[in-house]
Formats: structure tokens, C-alpha cells, sequence
């Protein structure tokens, strides 16, 4: 079975059409039908009652559209939650700062950094100068 199949099975069950399903899938009708008929095949059921002017969902069907419907949307929420990490940063930084640094100006600017940047964890390293410069070495 293949995610392929189950967009075809949805869009074939809402129009309750093969033809219409078709041309919205932008797919010829035949490569459609015999895509169905495969994923019947597969599962041993009929999916639907064909007729003259359409088709409907068997009871199979309508059971197996809700299942294919949630993998459906579990598909498109984990494919976006792979885009979000693409198009956005992520990770940690350190940063070291001396106490008066830490206590003026650094709450206002990580602020800032964390709406523009939500994916990244920032982590204070507050010291002395000369321990900062040490660990900026290593």
C-alpha cells in the first residue's frame, strides 16, 4: 500500500466519482481505476459499489477511508514538521558574558533572539574576562 493509493482512495470517496477525482488529481481516469483496484486487491474488499453515474463506499470503505484519512494527516504533520527544521535554525549556543552584561543588556537582547530565532537554546556562560577568554580559546 502507498501513500500514493490512499490520496486517490480519499479523492475517489469524496467526489464519489472516479472521472472527477481524476482530473482533480490530474491523473488519467484508467491509471486511477487500476491504482483502486490494486489497493482492493491488496486488501481482499471492495472499497465501492460501482454504478452508471458514480460510485459509493462500501462498508469496508468507509471504514478504511477514516484510517486512511488520519495516515493521511499524520503524513502531511510529519512531513511539515521535517520542513520546519529545514527552513529554520536549531541547536544551542553559549554565551559568555561578564555580570554586568548579564544583568543590563543581555534579558533585552535574548528577547529578540529567541522570537527570531525559537529552534535555537541559548545557554549563559557569566564570568570574568580573562576564564571567558579561556574557554573561548578551547
Amino acid at each position: 500500500m502507498e501513500l500514493r493509493q490512499l490520496v486517490y482512495f480519499v479523492e475517489v470517496a469524496r467526489l464519489n466519482n472516479f472521472t472527477k477525482a481524476a482530473e482533480r488529481l490530474r491523473i488519467a481516469q484508467p491509471a486511477l481505476s487500476q491504482q483502486i483496484r490494486n489497493l482492493e486487491q491488496e486488501l481482499g474488499v471492495k472499497l465501492f459499489h460501482r454504478t452508471g453515474r458514480g460510485v459509493t463506499l462500501t462498508e469496508a470503505g468507509e471504514q478504511f477511508l477514516m484510517g486512511a484519512e488520519k495516515t493521511l494527516t499524520e503524513a502531511q504533520m510529519a512531513k511539515d514538521s521535517v520542513k520546519g527544521l529545514i527552513n529554520s535554525p536549531h541547536g544551542k549556543i553559549v554565551v559568555g558574558a561578564l555580570e554586568s552584561m548579564v544583568q543590563t543588556r543581555l534579558p533585552s537582547l535574548l528577547v529578540v533572539f529567541s522570537k527570531k530565532y525559537p529552534g535555537i537554546k541559548v545557554f549563559i556562560r557569566e564570568n570574568t574576562t580573562e576564564p571567558l577568554l579561556e574557554a573561548l580559546k578551547k
